[in-house]
């Protein structure tokens, strides 16, 4: 008999402390009431999972506990959860100061109340093709949307920091929309490399920091200012040698401008 672990024929779980170290590949996954902690790729690659649910028990969701799972559609949380609730298809944080979401997938649809969006929450969905992100986002955390399918990014205007990688890897992404008055002020390490289909990315006037590899140098930049507001701006010498656009809001021949009502762009 193993001294470390057990297993009831679905999931192996640590025998002190109730850690759930591996699961395996079925459609429904019932986590069993008592385990307390999901480990990291735990189901890693178990892609015929279509819904989880997450008992009382549960006070430790790891990241990247459910990598590779592509087919999910369905998370619940036990109401009962002291730590995390379920709401629309997603794993939130509860009793937080900042409403906190932490695991998705590609059926999720963001809460209206949702601050941050948590480091790797939809790694890895394949699946998720379109995603719609509420105003009340300020945060969108390290690895959030990486490896996703997500074809196109309207960021609302609260939006202020985007952390690293946070859409590496989307090979089918081709444009990035920030809305006139964006307070977006940080883009992270790599947050939007080996994206090859990205062709442009809208960045406001009030941005302090952008890493040095946080996009690939062929993506068409289109600043929200003049050339004057560029060349005097924190980060200009991090975009040498990108194609940049400046920004007018009356007819001015290569300048481009905000259309359909700000949702996309296109120049004069």
């Amino acid at each position: 008999e193993n001294e470390n672990y057990f297993t009831d024929g679905k999931f192996i779980i640590t025998k002190n402390g109730g850690k759930l170290v591996l699961g395996c590949n079925t459609p429904e996954v019932i986590i069993p009431d008592g385990v307390t902690e999901i480990a990291e790729n735990a189901f890693i690659g178990c892609d015929k999972i279509t819904s989880v649910s997450i008992p009382a028990s549960v006070t430790k969701l790891n990241k990247l506990a459910f990598r590779g799972c592509t087919a999910i559609e369905s998370i619940t949380v036990a109401v009962e959860n002291t730590a995390y609730y379920s709401a629309n298809n997603a794993v939130l944080l509860k009793d937080v100061a900042e409403v906190t979401l932490v695991l998705g997938c590609k059926t999720t649809v963001i809460p209206e109340d949702v601050i941050v969006i948590g480091d790797y929450a939809f790694y890895g969905v394949s699946g998720l093709s379109e995603i719609t992100i509420p105003g009340s986002v300020k945060t969108i955390g390290n690895y959030a949307f990486a490896n996703t399918g997500v074809l196109e990014i309207r960021l609302p205007a609260s939006v202020t920091a985007i952390g690293d990688g946070a859409f590496e890897g989307c090979s089918k992404l081709n444009k990035v929309i920030t809305p006139d008055g964006s307070a977006l002020e940080t883009i992270g390490s790599a947050a939007f490399r080996n994206c090859a289909e990205l062709k442009l990315i809208v960045i406001p006037g009030t941005i302090e920091n952008i890493a040095t590899d946080a996009l690939d140098k062929t993506v068409k930049i289109y600043w929200k200012g003049t050339k004057a507001e560029f060349e005097a701006s924190a980060v200009a010498t991090v975009l040498s040698g990108a194609t940049v656009y400046y920004y007018s809001g009356s007819n001015n021949p290569g300048c481009w401008y905000y259309k359909d009502n700000g949702t996309n762009v296109d120049i004069w």
